[in-house]
């Protein structure tokens, strides 16, 4: 017993540090994927008077003479673009998978330099300053942006529960041994030695020579990464690793402390004799079987909502690899009013010339509800002729097709033709006279050129929704069709028009251009690799239960060894020797049900605030969720009784 205590300790100490790693890397690819290559601060620029090739030569002469760094990203379809300032060498901003190539280029070339970017500092308080006296002195406008890597790190990835599992992990086989150990505390206290030495000895005897060859380990592991990748990524994994690792050993010590603080309110010659304290051990007990219980299924929960998701983008993923001739636009709205209204104004015209010849797709999506403006619980969609006829399908196709619209036109699904004038409009209808068409049908559907950059797409398709039909050489105003851009489904087709290269207002104000199907696909990818992570974290959650609901077995068998003697001698069934246990997998049961209910009450807050998909499903509880995550907790149960009944038959035979 004693040697399997010592290797699981050292297993312990191996482990706490490759996951605190682990977890370091996984951080830092997430908030690569993010764009983040500086941490220091972030410095949001607006106008600045016509004045950017100045500002930026001020800057870059800045980040020289601070011995500093200043970074611009520019993310490309294939790869990324990195405008760079200071002493950052050739391969600095190498990044790792899953994270895009990277193009490293001088602060002087971002596009027309122009300076109204996202800035991401190093350095601390001093350069910061240093960087808002430049842009005071141009009169830039700047503003500078909280980070919220944790809180992304936390609430919009698996990390938080794969985390909390490796500190209950790390808490419960720290607990186990411990009370395994307690005749050799006693002993040691029997020689005088106080608990701090009795932890030192205890850490140098099971945990120094597997923490030190982890430690060696991960060394080794940075020091490769910052050959093969770049030292910036060293120093990130390094910098995530530690602020993983010291919750780890802090949980570790905390564990030890408490355990041995419990067995010490037993008297010094019961705990020679490897009794064991009798509430402290029940409680340990329980937290054995909770804790890992409680990683498990938060884990359920969203793994189950990622699967259904997978399945979901599986069937969608078709439509978007078919629209990769879709150009999705990234605006800037870093300028004064008068440029805002230049440019759009600009680029519609632009817009109108290409939807003429059939080059741009124009598509206006909006939710409706009967509790919101009137609404009639159909969705509203707004195309230009081209968009609806890649849109729609069956039978209203080939009717657009015979008939096309000459001027807007709303069609509303037969259903709603009693109510047809009280059906809510778009901007353009509720300013002009548009005619009506009574479609035969309101069982069609209709895509709704949504996506969301998460993976989790938005509504793909929509079924009798009410529409309106703009001819090509008939879009609506500046505004509407600049504003269009900002949704997913509104762009050129066939490839980026040259002009939003050649004319440099309009390349200025179009921060970057994506096909639809890149964006789906980054996001998929993104998707997919999240739900490994939580597949993952849940079977190695559930293994881990089921390990500490063994080791709960065996510490309640010890516990009450002679009570189920007694009990045994005078027939008296086994049931009844287990009734504690049974009330504490009963109660562990009731608290898993209610954890589930409380999440699924916070999801269902969430879905009515109409948070994003990806956010609720972190929390959404479905019934197949609360089945295994009950079922979970009994076979945790199961197994705990199992261990007890298989120990007492061996001591039985014995």
């Amino acid at each position: 017993m004693k040697e399997g205590v010592s290797l699981s300790q050292r297993i312990l100490a191996a482990f706490c540090v490759l996951s605190a790693l682990f977890l370091g890397y996984w951080a830092f690819a997430m908030t690569q994927s993010e764009g983040i290559f500086e941490t220091g601060s972030f410095i949001n620029v607006g106008s600045n008077d016509g004045q950017g090739s100045e500002i930026l030569a001020a800057l870059d002469e800045a980040a020289q003479s601070k011995g500093e760094r200043i970074a611009v990203e520019l993310e490309q379809p294939d790869h990324t673009d990195v405008y760079a300032a200071g002493d950052f060498g050739s391969s600095w901003y190498d990044t790792i998978a899953p994270g895009s190539p990277v193009r490293v280029h001088d602060l002087s070339e971002l596009p027309d330099e122009d300076p109204r970017q996202l800035l991401q500092l190093s350095g601390g308080e001093d350069f910061k300053n240093t960087v808002y006296g430049i842009l005071d002195a141009y009169s830039a406008q700047h503003q500078e942006l909280e980070s919220l890597e944790w809180s992304f790190l936390f609430t919009d990835t698996a990390l938080a529960g794969i985390y909390f599992l490796i500190l209950a992990t790390c808490f419960a086989v720290v607990v186990a041994g411990a009370i395994a150990r307690t005749r050799d505390y006693a002993v040691w206290q029997l020689m005088g030695l106080s608990p701090s030495v009795i932890f030192a000895r205890e850490f140098r005897r099971s945990y120094a020579s597997a923490f030190l060859s982890a430690l060696a380990i991960g060394a080794v592991a940075l020091v490769l990464c910052a050959i093969l990748v770049s030292p910036r990524v060293m120093l990130g994994i390094m910098r995530y690793s530690a602020v993983f690792l010291f919750p780890l050993l802090a949980v570790m010590v905390v564990a030890f402390l408490l355990t041995t603080w419990a067995c010490k309110k037993l008297a010094l010659r019961d705990r020679l004799k490897g009794k064991l304290p009798q509430r402290s051990t029940v409680a340990i007990v329980v937290l054995l079987k909770l804790v890992p219980c409680i990683a498990a299924v938060g884990l359920i929960a969203p793994a189950l909502n990622h699967l259904h998701e997978v399945e979901v983008q599986n069937g969608v993923g078709n439509f978007w690899k078919q629209a990769d001739d879709l150009q999705i636009l990234e605006l800037s709205g870093a300028r004064d009013s008068d440029g805002i209204v230049d440019s759009t104004h600009k680029l519609a015209e632009l817009a109108r010339a290409k939807s003429a010849v059939g080059q741009f797709q124009y598509v206006q999506f909006s939710e409706d509800s009967p509790a919101e403006f009137g609404g009639v619980g159909r969705d509203m969609l707004s195309f230009n002729y081209t968009a609806a006829m890649r849109s729609v399908e069956g039978p209203l196709r080939e009717e657009l097709q015979n008939s096309p619209p000459h001027e807007p036109t709303r069609y509303i699904p037969r259903g709603l033709e009693g109510i047809a004038d009280s059906v809510p409009k778009d901007f353009y209808c509720s300013e002009h006279e548009c005619p009506v068409e009574i479609l035969d049908s309101d069982d069609f559907d209709v895509a709704t050129w949504q996506i969301d950059e998460t993976g989790w797409g938005e509504q793909i398709k929509t079924a009798g929704p009410v529409m309106t039909i703009f001819p090509d050489d008939q879009l609506p105003s500046d505004r509407t069709i600049v504003a269009g851009m900002t949704q997913n489904g509104t762009g050129f087709l066939g490839g980026v028009p040259p002009e939003l290269r050649d004319d440099p207002d309009l390349s200025n104000f179009v921060l970057k251009t994506n096909s639809a199907a890149h964006l789906w696909a980054k996001g998929n990818a993104s998707l997919r690799a999240d739900t490994v992570a939580l597949v993952l974290g849940v079977i190695a959650a559930a293994l881990i239960a089921l390990t500490m609901a063994v080791i709960a077995g065996f510490l309640y068998r010890k516990l009450f060894a002679q009570r189920l003697r007694v009990y045994r001698f005078m027939g008296i069934p086994m049931t009844r020797a287990y009734r504690y246990l049974w009330l504490a997998d009963a109660a562990i049961c009731c608290v898993t049900i209610a954890y589930l209910w409380f999440k699924g009450g916070q999801a269902r807050e969430l879905e009515r605030m109409n948070s994003m998909p990806a956010v609720v499903a972190q929390l959404k509880v479905t019934p197949e969720a609360m089945a295994y995550g009950v079922g979970l907790s009994i076979l945790v149960a199961v197994v705990s009784v199992m261990t007890m009944v298989h120990i007492s038959y061996r001591a039985g035979k014995r």
